[in-house]
Formats: structure tokens, sequence, C-alpha cells
């Protein structure tokens, strides 16, 4: 199963060097980040089983836009837009999405 989970860079830093494991859950701010930890995972979004590759389709339609063949970009453009939005896993974090 994989999982997506949203948590803070330093979070991330933190969990890489492996600072948590290393001392435990001696202290309570070992604790709290156990159980941040925990709640991430738990709120975390399941990928479907065996979903497709996972790319960033704003990129991907930018490099059709790239194009010069009109016919080709407009259909394959609005194709894309049409399918992403009904297979959607996960929102895009950035705020104005048509940047």
């Amino acid at each position: 199963m994989q999982v997506v989970i949203d948590i803070s860079k330093e979070k991330y830093d933190e969990i890489n060097s492996l600072k948590f494991v290393q001392y435990g859950l001696q202290s309570e701010e070992n604790k709290k980040f156990f159980y941040l930890l925990i709640n991430a995972i738990q709120d975390g979004i399941p990928l479907p089983e065996d979903h497709g590759d996972i790319g960033d389709f704003d990129e991907a339609l930018k490099c059709i836009e790239e194009t010069s063949d009109c016919d080709i970009k407009f259909y394959a453009i609005a194709l894309i837009e049409w399918a992403m939005k009904k297979r959607v896993i996960i929102e895009a974090n950035k705020e104005n999405k048509d940047d």
C-alpha cells in the first residue's frame, strides 16, 4: 500500500536525520512527534491499488502547448484536461492552479 502524507519540510528533515529514532519515546517532545507522524499517516491519502504513473499534468500540458501544430495542441490539451478532471487523486497544492 502507498499513502501520501502531508508533513512540514522541517519534520521530514528531522525524520531523515534519525533524531527521532535515536532518542525514542523518552521525552515529551518525541512523544508529540510520534503522534504527529501517526496522525499524518491516518490523515494520508491512500493511492488506489495498481495505480499508474503519477506525474505533474500541468507540466505535461506545458509540453503540449509548446508544439507548433495547432490542431494537435488544441485536441491534446482538451482531451487531457477532460480526463484529468475525472481522475484526480490528489489536488494540486498551489492556490492558483492555472499558473
